[in-house]
């Protein structure tokens, strides 16, 4: 099953991976509805994740979502979890020796939000390195309009003159590209792998469901890091038995 991701990240740029027995993320989905209806305050309970949009007030939604993200960060156990469940593919793709982003980063998609919206992008147009796999997480259902897009690895290949060569505004090419663009379809207990170098993004959540999912970049030690460096923004995640003599022989080549 491995070998079939792979396969996939070659061929389309993103793959879909089970997370198994993921009682993880049912863990961190109740210590989130336990920290939604503490921060509303009300006496009318977010009883799904998925509800969130029927209490939470736009204007507070920033706040909310920052809030979240330190909630998230701070769970050490989902963190180890999460990483100790993923790390074979990661490891199957990129090698032994991984770094990983600092911070667990949180997106928020409400039905109808405006304000919300991430324009099509690359993240190597903001200076990440192409040696990084973006891995995304969500804790509700995700599809259509409510869950993202990406123009798969064949249609970028098309596109990519066409990109450098155009002289419309990113605006302009989302919506004559509309066609390529894949909107992911992710569970609960499923996540999503995928290559930032792809252009990707999310538009109005046009659905009746918000959407909740974090997102963090993992890449192979040795390889360019771009803007986002080791010790800023990455951390070492797993050494290979080649570092780990490096390390136990304390480099005798000083």
């Amino acid at each position: 099953m491995i070998d079939q991701h792979k396969e996939n990240i070659l061929k389309d740029g993103f793959t879909i991976i089970e997370l198994g027995n993921a009682s993880f993320i049912e863990s961190m989905q109740n210590d989130l509805l336990l920290f939604t209806n503490n921060f509303l305050g009300s006496s009318l309970k977010v009883k799904k994740l998925e509800n969130l949009h029927h209490e939470l007030p736009i204007e507070s939604l920033n706040e909310f979502r920052l809030k979240v993200i330190k909630l998230i960060n701070q769970n050490q156990d989902f963190r180890k979890n999460l990483t100790d469940t993923i790390l074979p593919h990661f490891q199957h793709l990129l090698g032994p020796d991984l770094a990983i982003q600092k911070n667990i980063n949180l997106v928020i998609s409400l039905p109808g939000d405006v304000t919300s919206q991430i324009p099509m992008h690359s993240d190597m147009w903001t200076g990440h390195s192409p040696f990084e796999l973006n891995l995304w997480v969500p804790f509700t259902k995700t599809y259509k309009t409510q869950s993202m897009f990406i123009m798969p690895l064949d249609k970028w290949i098309l596109r990519k003159e066409e990109f450098k060569n155009s002289k419309n505004t990113l605006q302009e090419l989302t919506k004559l590209w509309e066609k390529d663009f894949v909107f992911v379809e992710v569970d609960p207990g499923q996540a999503l792998i995928f290559w930032h170098n792809l252009p990707h993004g999310n538009c109005t959540n046009q659905e009746t469901i918000s959407r909740l999912a974090v997102n963090v970049r993992i890449k192979n030690l040795y390889t360019p890091y771009g803007d986002k460096g080791l010790g800023d923004y990455f951390i070492p995640l797993t050494y290979g038995p080649m570092t780990e003599l490096i390390f136990k022989a304390k480099t005798q080549w000083d």
